[in-house]
């Protein structure tokens, strides 16, 4: 069931200036996952900024404001924000709890940019985008997204299936999502704690997952610290594992991870069709996407990613499929 108020409430930070769109052009960024690279070379607003920047710089990047001209800005809704935890009125300046990242129509709940510990829910990255990017255009009746997180990329796509389900191992990762999908208004989006595909039973259509690095991998450039992780592998092979039953046998997983030597490896014993999607190679880090019911193919792609075309798309997915 929606919360109308919250819901109302995110159309109002929207109707305010908090949209993707002003983002990329108050940061000159060409996506979100960029903004912590860029925000140490933009020039400070001032406390006067006009209200659009003001906006952004607050919820986004975490610069504080005056109260009185935050007051003006937000009027009641700044009372509301601060009972909810994402604002904070440290006396007479205001300063964001939280990071707001908005995802097309919705808005997403993330830790601040500077928020660098193990359990930091974490703002939109690039492995993010290209998840996104790689998603299936036509809509799903069934779609589990597990390691969710702030449920970043269910908030950015909903419309791409009727119910979806975003799960994550973190209970304060839930939290922040769960506030983040009733700021978006989405009504078809459960979320639950859990480890994989745990509890999600099968005759899923779309099983996507954004899987942790390893830790030895490292990480591609101005990946964060903390999506890397000592358990990475293990991770991603417990999933391939689990993905074998959730998945109905005409559905699709689509998986952004890191890929060793060779890329096949982890999912060498699965039936049907194999693509793996790798755009960066010194090391690895791929889109990999199965689908069990198709007639049996593995194949291997380097995508070329370019500043016009940043991110992994569905034409590489569907083209890599079709061999």
């Amino acid at each position: 069931m929606i919360d109308t108020a919250l819901a109302d409430l995110g159309r109002r930070l929207t109707a305010l200036g908090l949209t993707e769109r002003a983002v990329k052009q108050c940061f000159g960024v060409p996506a979100l996952a960029h903004l912590p690279r860029a925000l140490p070379h933009r020039s400070d607003p001032g406390d006067k900024a006009p209200r659009a920047a003001a906006v952004v710089w607050l919820l986004c990047a975490g610069r504080a404001f005056p109260l009185d001209a935050m007051r003006e800005l937000f009027g009641a809704d700044l009372a509301r924000l601060a009972d909810l935890g994402v604002l904070a009125i440290d006396g007479a300046r205001v300063h964001a709890r939280y990071a707001l990242a908005p995802l097309g129509g919705g808005i997403a709940v993330c830790d601040r940019l500077d928020h660098a510990g193990a359990d930091a829910v974490m703002w939109p990255d690039d492995s993010s985008h290209h998840l996104v990017g790689a998603l299936p255009l036509a809509r799903v009746a069934r779609w589990l997204d597990v390691g969710s997180g702030a449920a970043i990329v269910p908030i950015a796509a909903p419309g791409r299936a009727t119910a979806i389900r975003a799960s994550d191992v973190a209970p304060r990762a839930i939290e922040l999502a769960a506030l983040g999908v009733a700021l978006s208004g989405l009504e078809h989006v459960t979320l639950r704690v859990a480890d994989l595909c745990a509890g999600a039973g099968g005759e899923w259509n779309l099983i996507t997952f954004n899987a942790p690095i390893p830790a030895e991998a490292g990480g591609p450039a101005g990946e964060p610290a903390h999506r890397r992780a000592p358990a990475g592998a293990r991770v991603l092979e417990r999933f391939w594992a689990e993905a074998r039953d959730a998945v109905s046998p005409t559905g699709e997983v689509i998986v952004h991870s890191w890929v060793p030597n060779d890329p096949l490896a982890l999912t060498a014993d699965l039936p049907g069709a194999v693509a793996v999607m790798r755009y960066a190679r010194e090391p690895g880090f791929a889109i990999t996407a199965w689908r069990p019911g198709a007639p049996p193919s593995r194949k291997v792609v380097d995508v070329t990613l370019t500043e016009a075309a940043p991110h992994v798309v569905r034409v590489d997915v569907d083209r890599a499929l079709a061999g």
